[in-house]
């Protein structure tokens, strides 16, 4: 992890599934949601505009657990059919921090990114997501590259 910027960007829609999971259960639950979605993409003839992501929608402090929509960002598409769902990210500003290596870090740079945001007078929004650039079967774990974001609130405090 290195580079943090705050930079504008568009509304975009995800289209997968939600699965509320432990956190080392994460890789397992995103593996089964994306062979499922990634059938359905190419069912439906839907474009794809990213790698594979993972929304993250909801954290249980309590149960530890994590509300999670993995899948891809996708160019248009319908409201879909159960299991499968279509969220909108909203445009506006994200923080992003660039990730490089295992899996397993992904948790420190979350919370690093949430310090920077911060420490630039920013207030986080209610989505975070990460984008996993390299595929780990073709790219060496230390030198996998995972964007991290987080939806920024507008400076003034409105939602």
């Amino acid at each position: 992890m290195s580079d943090f910027a705050i930079v504008p960007i568009e509304a975009r829609r995800c289209i997968g599934q939600r699965r509320r999971v432990k956190p080392q259960d994460l890789g397992r639950a995103l593996g089964e949601i994306l062979s499922e979605t990634s059938a359905f993409i190419a069912a439906q003839g839907l474009v794809v505009t990213s790698p594979t992501m993972m929304l993250y929608l909801d954290h249980d402090q309590d149960g530890g657990t994590f509300l999670v929509q993995g899948g891809f960002f996708v160019a248009e598409a319908e409201p879909p059919e159960a299991p499968f769902r279509l969220t909108t990210v909203p445009g506006g500003e994200a923080a992003r921090a660039i990730h490089v290596g295992p899996y397993a870090g992904l948790g420190g740079t979350h919370w690093a990114l949430k310090a920077w945001i911060e420490a630039q007078g920013r207030t986080p929004a209610a989505h975070g997501w990460e984008v996993y650039v390299d595929d780990p079967g073709e790219v060496p774990e230390g030198r996998l590259r995972t964007e991290v974001w987080c939806g920024l609130k507008p400076q003034g405090g409105t939602p």
